[in-house]
C-alpha cells in the first residue's frame, strides 16, 4: 500500500547530490516530472526507513502567474510580456489571454531558453496564430509538455496597424509545477 504524504502520494525514491535518499511525492492521478520512476504496483514502503531527517521531498504548486497586463497603444503592431513563465519544473501549463480592447488581435505562443520575453531573436514559435477577438474576448492554450516544451513560454500579442487606444490584454498562466520542499525552507 503507497502511503498518502504531504499533498500526495509517495512515488519512490532517489538520492540528492550528496547521495542521501529523498522521496518523491505525487498527488493521485498526477504523473512525476521526467526521470522519476513510479514504485512498482503493490509495493509497500514500510520496509524502508525513511530518512531521520528529511532533506528532500517534491511536491506539486498550483501556478497562477500574471504574465503581462499590455495596454497595447504604441505605434508598434507586436507586444511582449513583462515575463514569461518559468515552465522548467511544469507538469501542465495553461496560458488564458482577456481582451477588454475594442480591437481583435493575433496570439501567437512562444518559448524561449531565457526570461526575456522581449527578446525577438530567441523566441521561438508554438503552433500557428491564434485571434484574439475584441471586447470581452479571450482565449485559452494548453501547452503540451510533451512536445511544445520549452523552459520559458508566454505569448506575443499582434495588432494591426491601428492600435487601440483603450483597453488591455491580460495574459495569466496557470498550472502546476515541481518543487523541491527542502529549497523553499519548509519540512513535512
Amino acid at each position: 500500500m503507497v502511503m498518502p504524504l504531504v499533498a500526495g502520494v509517495l512515488i519512490g525514491y532517489v538520492l540528492d547530490r550528496e547521495g542521501r535518499r529523498m522521496m518523491v511525492v505525487c498527488p493521485p492521478g498526477e504523473r512525476p516530472p521526467a526521470g522519476f520512476t513510479p514504485l512498482p504496483t503493490g509495493f509497500d514502503p514500510s520496509p524502508l526507513p525513511l530518512p531521520p531527517s528529511l532533506n528532500e521531498a517534491w511536491v506539486l504548486e498550483p501556478i497562477d502567474d500574471l504574465l503581462g497586463n499590455i495596454a497595447p497603444y504604441a505605434n508598434s503592431t507586436t507586444f511582449y510580456l513583462d515575463k514569461l513563465l518559468d515552465a522548467r519544473l511544469a507538469a501542465k501549463v495553461l496560458l488564458v489571454i482577456t481582451n477588454s480592447t475594442g480591437d481583435a488581435m493575433t496570439i501567437q505562443v512562444v518559448g524561449h531558453t531565457r526570461n526575456t520575453p522581449n527578446d525577438v531573436n530567441g523566441l521561438f514559435n508554438i503552433g500557428g496564430t491564434q485571434s484574439l477577438p475584441a471586447t470581452g474576448g479571450g482565449l485559452a492554450f494548453g501547452i503540451d509538455l510533451t512536445t511544445d516544451w520549452y523552459p520559458y513560454l508566454g505569448v506575443t500579442v499582434l495588432t494591426d496597424a491601428s492600435a487601440p487606444t483603450t483597453g488591455r490584454v491580460t495574459v495569466q498562466a496557470f498550472g502546476q509545477r515541481w518543487r523541491n520542499l527542502a529549497e523553499a525552507g519548509q519540512r513535512m
